[in-house]
């Protein structure tokens, strides 16, 4: 799959990043995230899990985009990523 990420990947990242203190709380927040449509399951027959499955971000339902991001015209899913978990996590 193109322009995607690994759930367990996502979820290391996060703890990796102090976005969450540990991996069940990383696996909590990114289900928030699925739950506003921002991260979804490449077909869509997952909610965000632990494990080896692949995730695409949808950059249209990221919440409160700061008007400088909208502007920008390409991002790669890490720094998409950053973005939205600074929005949700502060």
């Amino acid at each position: 799959y193109k322009n995607c990420l690994v759930g367990q990947d996502a979820v290391t990242w996060m703890v990796t990043n102090k976005y969450a203190k540990n991996r069940k709380k990383a696996v909590y927040i990114l289900n928030k995230l699925h739950r506003l449509g921002v991260i979804e399951h490449v077909t869509k027959d997952h909610i965000v899990k632990d494990e080896y499955l692949f995730y695409r971000i949808n950059d249209a339902k990221i919440p409160s985009k700061p008007p400088a991001v909208a502007q920008e015209k390409a991002k790669g899913s890490k720094e998409t990523m950053e973005e939205t978990l600074s929005i949700l996590t502060n």
